[in-house]
């Protein structure tokens, strides 16, 4: 493109597509709130496939749940607060998951979360 002038024009508009996914930063397995899955929740815009992993680490770094290939229903992916049905005590747990969007690219989110008794 060029203007009058004859020099040339450049346009540029940057995008940025949300991919609405919410992420609690507390949550409370004892509780009858409905809060009482670590889970992630689709928004209504979503276009997030099925979640690739899903991960959940104490804070020495290991592994205390961990799903994969599952979909976005909190009782097929959840973390009830518990590890080899031991109960955890309460803190902060870090947490990451791979999701896969209808156009088939992978993202990875991550983020932490409190356990509170």
């Amino acid at each position: 493109m060029t203007d009058l002038y004859g020099c040339s024009l450049t346009a540029s508009i940057h995008l940025f597509v949300r991919q609405p996914i919410y992420v609690p930063n507390v949550f409370a397995p004892e509780s009858n709130s409905g809060n009482e899955l670590f889970a992630l929740f689709p928004g209504p815009e979503s276009r997030v496939r099925q979640i690739m992993q899903f991960k959940v680490f104490d804070r020495w770094g290991s592994l205390v749940h961990s799903r994969s290939g599952v979909g976005f229903e909190p009782a097929e992916h959840g973390w009830d607060g518990t590890f080899r049905g031991q109960i955890l005590l309460p803190g902060v747990y870090v947490w990451l998951a791979e999701v896969e969007l209808d156009t088939g690219e992978i993202r990875l989110i991550k983020g932490d979360v409190t356990l509170v008794r």
